[in-house]
């Protein structure tokens, strides 16, 4: 008996190890197909690049492969904006196991690298989901063979890994890495702490329990944010379980969870205790600049409209409807589910109430608010669909394995009129609802859903109601037309529904294309300025900045590896942001940017040396062409003017800097603030910008536009700068005209900029109409100034000999060669309080450090200030004894176990 049993186990455990490896090889040729017919690297062209993954990831991949490299460090970067502590960043975006697959790529192959991360991605997806499936069914349903868990097993892994959120969403991997990983967390949830009583000892699911808190704790290394919509999953799937099971003792189930949980966050303290201070000392909080991103509340159809197949549209991935697409075949089996009258209330009911609580998180704006930590999502607006669809995919595995296993409803011994007097009512009532919902659908004028899909979902349904019917009509038992004919059927409906799902991949993929970055211009682009920048630092190895007036993307200091401004990420210091917004930089909610329209002030103050550009127009006049012995297209200019980041201002005064102090106060004058820093840098008032002589007037064009005509005579020559004071009650984008002809949009209440009007002469009039929306109040006084290129040169003059020589000392630290008696200190080195020099005081996002603090910490006249995040040495002393504590609790409980077992046996 115990062989038969060991045989039949051996039997099973291979039938299970060829069912995950088969969905890894079923969703890696689906994969394959999908790059193939939309001629992605390396089959075509196209990359993934695009969207989040063109602005961010790809640049942020560029900086890991230097982590690895020892050019940079995972505590503090120079690339991002003026400086930043990056452990929020790393814990954010790029802690992602799966990434290491890219280091074998370099610069040039990064898109092929993407497209083989993120196929690897999919793999996983569904090779992780069928395993969970397999134990899942077994566990519920006690059905076996090939019928019971193989099929259903197969189907949910590929509807998966091919849903329509995964698929959407291949361009944020900093998220997929946590929802590909939700099986992995339930199934310990189930193991550790919720199994039924007598199913595993209480012993043994005490060390389980450890398990859960090992995924916990991962998790939150691979992405915080997302871990908190999951962990929202585990106490809603824990609650629900503990109803089903009817548990003697929930509260003490519940306890034992808190405990592990907080217990993998202890665990994790060395990282997210400085994820928390960079967070509090940075706040995320585009609302205070007036960005007002409100919600919506949906209705049922709106949700259910993105189920369909095909019903996707290019801006859907950002702002649209919840992603839950799992392909048709297994959306018939979820409704059918939930609609079989023969399985136990309770059954039903703990996979019906998860599915209406999120149905309520995306129909309910404040409850999706909550979904997402009290943030309103700047996009990607339900991030918790992936937790809908896991949940509305057992539903449907569920009953696909009842279909023709051991315990399938219907008994054979069931008179045939019997069988179909259940059946067909259940059957009818499912075909009701997929294609009454259907029409609803159609008759809200979605604009995604076009009259060709609606036919298509119409045909198909019926369709797969159909086969499933039959599948489940014909009689059980042995014999070639018991067995074969239903495996034929079943095997034909997997083989549509991968079909199926692919084919909504593909249409997915390549709507989202449209803002796709091409191979061949990617690798010409990067090559072309990482020539230049290399000439660049070949030629002038010191401490400084630089920046591009025609960018790539927002993160091309990261990509290019050099000292930037411009930086576009979740993490960032929200302050420095502010800084720059209200030194003028150009804002559009999100990040601030770095333009031509920046004033060479502004580049003398943030020790800008040297721009690159495809456009020399751009450039300021004053700036002198470098010639770096590249012929790529990319042109060099140095920045004669521009101060080290680091200046020695004896008895710099801080008091009274206009609206520096708060970093939340509303931009008004950038040019009065650039001259109040350069003032107080020099020790006495400094003027270098020139008010133009200005007559405006307020017209009207009818009742939709509302326009603000400017006369302008600059009176001396130079570049000639404008700048609206009052824009934050404008709801659309402005629009600049200068003599009836469009110059640029301009802002908006969230985005607002020093507009560069190009170089004037004295006495020169010229007319600008700034026009707006009739809906808008008054949206400003218009600032014109002309920048005295002369005063810029006086003052340079006058504060270079106040420079000090600054350079990197490792990867997470510079050091600063200090005069005799130096004075304090002024850098636009951002302040964090992980620098190592004590009495730091602050500048807006500027550091001061006084003079007797710097002395007495030099050696040998260098300043070395080493950063380390705040917090981390504490953190790292909490997890060390949490780790000690878990260690001793495993090996503490593996001697129990043995005794127990040497004891009974």
């Amino acid at each position: 008996m115990n062989d038969r049993r060991m045989d039949q186990n051996r039997k099973e455990r291979i039938l299970r190890g060829l069912t995950v490896l088969t969905a890894g090889v079923l969703a890696g040729v689906m994969y394959l197909l999908l790059i193939r017919r939309n001629a992605i690297v390396p089959f075509g062209d196209n990359t993934w690049i695009m969207l989040d993954l063109k602005r961010q990831y790809i640049d942020y991949y560029a900086y890991y492969q230097r982590i690895f490299s020892g050019q940079e460090g995972i505590l503090y970067s120079f690339e991002t904006t003026l400086g930043s502590g990056m452990v929020g960043f790393m814990c954010y975006y790029l802690a992602n196991p799966l990434f290491v697959l890219l280091l074998p790529f370099p610069a040039d192959r990064l898109p092929l690298g993407v497209s083989f991360v993120i196929g690897v991605t999919i793999v996983l997806a569904a090779m992780i989901m069928a395993a969970f499936l397999w134990w899942y069914l077994e566990r519920n349903e006690h059905a076996g063979g090939f019928f019971g868990r193989c099929l259903p097993s197969l189907a949910g892994a590929m509807a998966w890994s091919f849903s329509g959120f995964l698929i959407a969403h291949s361009m944020n991997p900093m998220w997929t890495d946590v929802w590909i990983f939700i099986p992995v967390l339930i199934y310990a949830l189930e193991t550790g702490f919720l199994g039924e009583a007598g199913e595993i000892p209480l012993r043994k699911l005490r060390l389980y329990g450890l398990r859960y808190s090992l995924c916990v704790a991962l998790i939150l290394i691979w992405n915080y944010y997302i871990s908190y919509q999951v962990l929202l999953l585990v106490a809603l799937w824990t609650l629900v379980r503990l109803w089903e099971n009817k548990d003697r003792h929930p509260v003490r189930t519940i306890a034992r969870l808190f405990v592990h949980t907080v217990g993998a966050v202890l665990a994790d303290t060395v990282l997210m205790l400085p994820v928390l201070f960079a967070l509090a000392n940075s706040p995320k909080d585009i609302l205070r600049l007036g960005m007002a991103a409100t919600g919506q509340n949906l209705s049922p159809v709106d949700v259910f409209s993105k189920a369909y197949f095909l019903a996707y549209d290019a801006d859907q991935t950002l702002f649209g409807y919840p992603q839950i697409y799992i392909g048709l075949f297994l959306l018939c089996a979820v409704v059918l589910f939930f609609t079989d009258g023969r399985r136990r209330i309770r059954e039903r009911a703990a996979l019906l109430i998860p599915v209406l609580v999120y149905m309520i998180s995306f129909c309910v704006d404040a409850v999706n608010l909550f979904w997402h930590a009290l943030m309103e999502p700047s996009g990607h607006p339900y991030r918790q669909a992936p937790e809908f669809v896991f949940i509305v995919i057992l539903a449907g595995c569920r009953y696909l394995s009842g279909l023709r296993g051991k315990n399938a409803c219907d008994a054979d011994t069931d008179a045939e009129g019997e069988k179909w007097s259940r059946m067909i009512p259940r059957y009818l009532v499912t075909a009701g609802c997929l294609l009454g919902m259907l029409f609803l659908v159609g008759r809200g004028n979605y604009y995604y859903t076009t009259q060709e899909m609606l036919r298509i979902n119409a045909v198909r349904i019926p369709l797969i109601l159909a086969a499933l019917f039959v599948c489940e009509l014909l009689p059980r038992g042995a014999g070639i037309r018991r067995q074969v004919l239903p495996l034929v059927l079943i095997l034909a409906m997997l083989i549509y529904d991968s079909s199926e799902l692919t084919d909504n991949a593909c249409f997915t993929q390549n709507i989202i294309n449209y803002s796709g970055e091409t191979r061949n211009h990617f690798l010409e682009t990067v090559d072309a300025v990482k020539t230049q920048v290399d000439a660049v630092y070949a030629m002038d190895p010191g401490f400084y900045r630089m920046e591009q007036l025609t960018p790539r993307e927002q993160n091309d200091g990261m990509m290019y590896g050099y000292n930037g401004v411009t930086h576009y990420s979740s993490a960032g210091m929200t302050y420095v942001r502010y800084l720059l917004h209200k030194l003028g930089f150009n804002d559009d909610g999100l990040y601030t940017h770095y333009g031509h329209d920046n004033t060479v002030t502004m580049d003398m103050l943030l020790g800008i040396r040297y721009l690159l550009t495809t456009d020399r127009s751009l450039v300021h006049p004053a700036y002198q062409p470098v010639e770096t012995g590249a012929d790529t297209g990319v042109y060099v200019y140095r920045n004669p003017y521009a101060l080290s980041v680091a200046l020695e201002v004896p008895d710099y005064d801080l008091n009274g800097i206009t609206g520096i102090d708060n970093p939340y106060s509303l931009p008004q004058d950038p040019f009065a603030l650039q001259e109040d820093m350069l003032s107080r840098l020099a020790g006495e008032q400094v003027r270098v910008f020139a008010d133009a002589e200005t007559e405006t007037e307020e017209v009207a064009e009818g009742e939709e536009k509302k326009v603000l005509v400017a006369h302008i005579t600059p009176v001396l020559d130079g570049e000639l700068y404008m700048y609206l004071d009052g824009l934050m009650g404008t709801i659309q984008g402005l629009a600049v005209f200068e003599e009836d002809e469009l110059l640029t949009g301009y802002g908006n209440r969230g985005c607002y900029k020093i507009l560069n009007l190009g170089t004037r002469r004295a006495g020169e009039t010229l007319t600008v109409k700034i026009e707006g929306e009739s809906g808008d109040p008054d949206f400003g006084r218009p600032l014109f100034v002309t920048e005295d290129t002369e005063a810029v040169a006086a003052v340079f003059a006058r504060l270079e000999g106040y420079g000090i020589t600054v350079r990197e000392d490792g990867n997470d630290g510079i050091a600063m060669d200090l005069p005799a008696d130096c004075g304090d200190i002024v850098t636009s080195i951002p302040y964090e309080e992980g620098w190592s020099v004590p009495g730091i005081r602050t500048y807006g996002a500027m550091m001061v450090i006084p003079g007797e603090q710097a002395a007495s910490r030099a050696r040998d006249g260098l300043l070395r200030m080493h950063f380390i995040p705040a917090g981390m040495k504490t953190g790292a002393a909490v997890s060390l004894i949490v780790l000690l504590l878990c260690g001793l609790w495993l090996y503490f409980g593996v001697i129990r176990l043995k005794e127990d077992e040497e004891r009974n046996a």
